[in-house]
């Protein structure tokens, strides 16, 4: 393995300064707003999954299993899963939590 110097360049203040960075989070933060739900987020979909698992007599929660069912539904619905063997892996956990450890 070569070892290659660090870069040392630094960007011109025009670009990288507190307004410049404040303002492309903002950005950011935004456009992630605009086009994905928050985590944990529930959405219609989901919870529409989550309702027709416990039909069918699975457990699910609606930030990631009933997410993930969701998304299997939309699939199968638009013919994107049309003969192909499809698994849902659950990995929902109702169990309670352990109690925390020892500090040290």
């Amino acid at each position: 393995m070569r070892w290659r110097q660090p870069c040392t360049h630094v960007p011109p203040e025009t670009v990288a300064n507190e307004a410049v960075i404040t303002q492309l989070a903002s950005d950011t933060i935004e456009l992630l707003r605009n086009h994905e739900p928050g985590y944990a987020a529930v959405t219609p979909a989901a919870t529409s999954a989550v309702a027709l698992a416990r039909e069918l007599g699975v457990k699910l929660e609606t930030t990631y299993t009933g997410r993930a069912f969701a998304a299997l539904l939309a699939d199968a619905a638009v013919g994107t899963l049309a003969d192909a063997d499809v698994l849902f892996w659950d990995t929902y956990n109702s169990a309670p939590m352990p109690p925390p450890g020892r500090e040290d």
